[in-house]
């Protein structure tokens, strides 16, 4: 690769302005959200001058150029350290510590056979993790039945299906409830098995990384670190026991990524299949079935690998594996979508939901710019043509209920027949309004997603304040007993201490009182934090490792266009990120597979 030509041929890294680059503008663009972000969280509205925009660009510009280049600098030597074998004595007495807990409980001596100790870890790993999640399952047994349950069990007792949910996901959830009214007489118990099923699944996907860590050759270290993660971190001990699609998603993806991972790191230019080849082929199909807007994700992700493989002369084996696995998975994953829809006799769901952005950019416009009275900025200065569309499309003055943060009061009463088949003109007024009131359209990107791009944003956690209703904050624990008791489904907690501690914590956001350590809870962080680990892979030359963080942003992309920032769309990747993040940066104890990658 041209930029591989350029790497002086002592060193292993990226020629340093590529590397102080990339971090400067990382730091520039961040510092310049945060600070934009900052403003809209706290005055509701900007109002888009030239020396508004150029007061924060240039700012952001000074103060992210001295923390990228500060971060580049702590980088090259960290890694100058480690090609010149240097020793490095920071943090040395943890790392012993660690090493000798790791070493302790796990299989890491040398003597053992590598699969045997592989499969120790494994298995011991999945014990230890099931042991800890054990505790919210008591406490919230049969499980937590918030976000789409009580919609999903409103299909499964009355006949009916809608593609808005994964239909794979509500076919499960349907099997467990019908096998507990069958065998055990109790709805309640088949959701109390399919959680416990759901706990198992979570509980296999971040043993398998972990396992797969120890055949990488990952410092014990890191490792035992990663475990504590998965066992303790609050938000798995939650979404272990929530009933939604996005827990199965998450344990599919990370196996799915993991073994993306280590067939980089294994770097075999060959045609012939592994088994990890099918690991990653297997539960990236099985994510597609239970994740509506990773399709879009994976759409994107095809292209990345149709360009890797383009360009990658060196190892275009791998990479045409790599791409045609890819490829099959995402035309089986379309088909059987299609067959499930056709089997089920499903009807089509309502795309109100994909249309969430420009939802919030009309209602907000209108409200500025529309005539209608509601906000005393109002100019009314808003096309008669423009007004019309809007109003067949946010129906009875909907943009009346608009909430920056929130997509939902609006779009609950949206005509999506005006996107659907007034396409041209839905299109002309986007754009025309887009140009003329550019800053209402950021305004309304920037308020919704705040939670997603700014560390410091609190709205995420006060989402549903407005309805006065305990336990919907970011963690959600609320049910809809009304609606769940009338189909048996009944909270019986098995450990009531445990239950008011655990409900404290959700309902009081307790996280944000961490100090610097809410930073591992709160949303804004990672994207940010999977930028950073691009850059450290740029600057190692792992450049094919970047296919990874691209399929991993891409997804991130399809949440910045959605409803809300919610705990279970990020959690994806906000529960997997030190596990991704300590298997991408492994590199291969012989070799390089940057070199050739």
């Amino acid at each position: 690769m041209i930029l591989e030509r350029n790497v002086n041929k002592d060193s292993k890294l990226l020629l340093k302005p590529l590397g102080y680059l990339y971090f400067i503008l990382l730091g520039s663009v961040f510092v310049f959200v945060c600070k934009i972000s900052k403003d809209i969280y706290e005055n509701g509205n900007i109002e888009w001058t030239y020396v508004y925009f150029m007061g924060k660009l240039i700012p952001a510009v000074i103060i992210g150029a001295l923390i990228g280049g500060i971060t580049s600098l702590v980088l090259y030597r960290i890694y100058k350290n480690k090609e010149q074998k240097a020793s490095r004595p920071f943090f040395k007495w943890i790392s012993i510590i660690l090493n000798k807990i790791a070493k302790l409980f796990f299989v890491f001596n040398k003597g053992f056979n590598g699969k045997l100790s592989y499969r120790i870890m494994h298995a011991s790993s999945l014990i230890l993790i099931l042991m800890a999640w054990y505790i919210p399952f008591l406490a919230y047994y049969p499980g937590i039945l918030a976000y789409d349950s009580p919609v999903q069990f409103g299909m499964i007792f009355d006949g009916y299906m809608i593609d808005h949910h994964p239909i794979a996901h509500t076919l499960v959830l349907r099997l467990f409830t019908n096998a507990g009214i069958k065998y055990f007489g109790s709805a309640n118990t088949g959701v109390a098995i399919y959680t416990l099923v759901q706990m198992i699944i979570l509980a296999l996907a971040f043993s398998y990384a972990i396992g797969m860590m120890r055949r990488m050759n990952v410092a014990p270290a890191v490792i035992v670190i990663s475990l504590l993660f998965a066992m303790f971190y609050p938000f798995n001990w939650y979404m272990a026991v929530s009933m939604t699609k996005d827990t199965f998603f998450t344990a599919f993806f990370l196996i799915a990524v993991t073994n993306l991972i280590y067939i980089l790191y294994e770097d075999d230019n060959k045609y012939a299949l592994k088994s990890t080849d099918a690991g990653y082929g297997i539960f990236l199909y099985l994510g597609m079935l239970f994740r509506n807007n990773f399709i879009y994700a994976f759409a994107g992700y095809l292209i990345v690998l149709a360009v890797i493989f383009l360009t990658n002369k060196k190892r275009a084996i791998l990479w045409r594996r790599i791409a045609l696995i890819s490829l099959v998975v995402f035309i089986a994953g379309g088909i059987t979508l299609s067959i499930l829809f056709r089997m089920t006799n499903a009807e089509q769901g309502d795309r109100r939901e994909s249309l969430s952005m420009p939802i919030q950019q009309f209602a907000r416009t209108m409200l500025y710019h529309g005539g209608v009275g509601i906000y005393p900025e109002d100019d009314g200065t808003m096309r008669e043509k423009d007004k019309a569309l809007i109003n067949d499309f946010l129906l009875d003055g909907a943009y009346g209920r608009y909430d920056a943060d929130f997509a939902d009061p609006v779009k609950s009463h949206t005509n999506t027949y005006v996107a659907r088949y007034r396409t041209a003109d839905f299109i002309k007024s986007y754009t025309g309004l887009f140009e003329e009131y550019t800053g209402d359209f950021v305004n309304a990107f920037l308020a919704l997603d705040a939670g997603y791009l700014y560390p410091n944003d609190i709205t995420h956690a006060h989402i549903f304040d407005f309805e006065g209703i305990h336990n919907k904050g970011y963690v959600q624990t609320y049910w809809l007993e009304s609606e769940l008791s009338a189909r048996g489904l009944y909270k019986n907690t098995k450990w009531q201490k445990m239950y008011i501690t655990l409900e404290e914590w959700a309902d009081n956001n307790t996280y944000l009182g961490y100090g610097i350590f809410k930073y591992l809870f709160v949303p804004g962080v990672f994207i940010w934090a999977y930028l950073f680990l691009a850059g450290v892979i740029l600057i190692r030359r792992d450049y094919g490792k970047l296919a990874i963080i691209a399929l991993i942003l891409l997804y991130m992309m399809t949440l910045l266009l959605g409803p809300v920032v919610s705990l279970r769309y990020v959690y994806p990747l906000m529960g997997t990120f030190p596990i991704i993040a300590a298997i991408t940066l492994k590199k291969k104890n012989k070799g390089r597979i940057s070199e050739r990658a």
